[in-house]
């Protein structure tokens, strides 16, 4: 964020509530569990108004989902996770410069590094959490589909911010 103007305060503020809401109250069933739309709008946050804002939505709107629910014991991990998404994604994004393209090498290799390391970091997570690498690999299919789910879902809603030329409208006055 270069300026904490209020237009920045708000957009942030947004991508956050907008994450929470993802992570904690769409939960679509899969195979061992349900996956929630949290990363999709972390990885619009990134590559559409840049790694800050993105690490701020994920990080605050997932750990704020976390901590609100009975499975508050993830809120360190999730915030952790989410932070090394953000980086992920963003770090990718700044090596392909302006030329953000959604039907771009890099903008799929951005995502699928994001999904990479929500499975890595919730399988170490667990691991952690629950006393064995046993424990934390077993979650690794449903994180997968997870992810999977998510870049999915990022690229719908990356279609329709485009379609509806969502940079134009966030630089009017």
């Amino acid at each position: 964020m270069k300026t904490f103007g209020v237009k920045n305060i708000v957009l942030t503020a947004m991508l956050i509530a907008l994450n929470y809401v993802a992570t904690a109250f769409i939960k679509i069933p899969i195979p061992l569990g349900y996956a929630n739309f949290g990363n999709a709008i972390l990885f619009v946050a990134v590559l559409f108004f840049g790694t800050q804002k993105g690490l701020l939505a994920g990080a605050v709107g997932s750990g704020l989902a976390d901590l609100l629910s009975p499975y508050a014991v993830w809120t360190i991990p999730t915030i952790l996770v989410k932070i090394g998404i953000a980086l992920a994604v963003g770090l990718i994004q700044k090596k392909q410069g302006a030329s953000f393209k959604l039907s771009g090498v890099s903008t799929f290799l951005a995502v699928f590094s994001g999904g990479c390391v929500h499975v890595l970091g919730y399988v170490l997570s667990g691991a952690i959490l629950y006393g064995g690498f046993a424990a934390g690999i077993s979650s690794a299919p449903a994180l997968m589909i997870e992810a999977v789910v998510n870049i999915v879902v990022f690229y719908l809603l990356a279609n329709l911010l485009i379609t509806v030329n969502i940079k134009r409208i966030m630089d009017e006055k």
